[in-house]
């Protein structure tokens, strides 16, 4: 033996004969098959999930979906906006409420103050921002947005009005300003329209109609309700 050479072979490795399970036998391919179809069960309830939680938000067989309108200007044009969307209502009897086929969506235009925005945004689903093209968010605007983020936003509608009334220059410009600035404020859950071209509010319609909000964590926590009207009657003291 040379020297240096003593301790330098290969271990020899003992071979382990595999069992049926682990070369794919039918334990094997009983237990993927099994797997598959576990994954595909799961796959099947979320996709279940999903499309309930999407046909409970439509309005169509429970509550309807609640449209909050904020006028972030003093001349927002908020009842022309409202008028505009009550014209898609399939019923006769419109009151607040757009009936559609596929979706029914309430109306609230709450006063420009925060209290009373705040609480139409405790039931409402859908904040709709209408914006003045002539002005744009004013002090009292910026406050409302201020306050509605604080108390919680599930999905975001911004509506630019009254472009159609600015040099034929600045339209195109002021739409892309408050697009961008919308998306900058509001990343996710938010769309930008523009009223002078969707005057009958079809596209506004349909994405209302389809869009899915945002759950809010407080509205497991804590009740609210939306009433048109109220009155308190005090308590007989007998």
């Amino acid at each position: 033996m040379a020297k240096g050479s003593a301790g330098k072979g290969r271990r020899k490795r003992h071979r382990v004969e595999r069992t049926s399970n682990a070369t794919g036998g039918p334990a094997g391919l009983a237990g993927r098959q099994a797997r598959r179809n576990s994954a595909a069960q799961l796959r099947a309830e979320k996709k279940n999930a999903a499309l309930a939680a999407k046909r409970a938000a439509s309005g169509v067989e429970g509550a309807p979906k609640v449209i909050a309108l904020v006028l972030a200007g003093e001349n927002a044009g908020g009842p022309a906006l409202a008028k505009a969307l009550l014209a898609h209502s399939s019923s006769s009897d419109r009151g607040a409420t757009v009936v559609g086929s596929k979706a029914r969506l309430t109306l609230l235009q709450p006063a420009r103050r925060v209290d009373a925005v705040l609480d139409a945004m405790k039931a409402a689903d859908v904040m709709m921002l209408v914006i003045p093209a002539d002005g744009g968010l004013d002090q009292l605007g910026e406050h409302l947005v201020d306050a509605v983020c604080m108390q919680g936003v599930p999905a975001v509608v911004g509506v630019l009005t009254g472009a159609e009334l600015l040099p034929q220059k600045l339209q195109s410009a002021s739409r892309k300003e408050w697009a961008n600035s919308l998306t900058t404020r509001f990343p996710e859950h938010s769309k930008f329209f523009s009223f002078d071209l969707d005057p009958k509010c079809e596209h506004l319609y349909r994405h209302l109609s389809c869009v899915t909000p945002k759950q809010l964590a407080w509205r497991h926590t804590r009740a609210y309700v939306l009433a048109h009207n109220y009155s308190l009657e005090p308590l007989d003291p007998s």
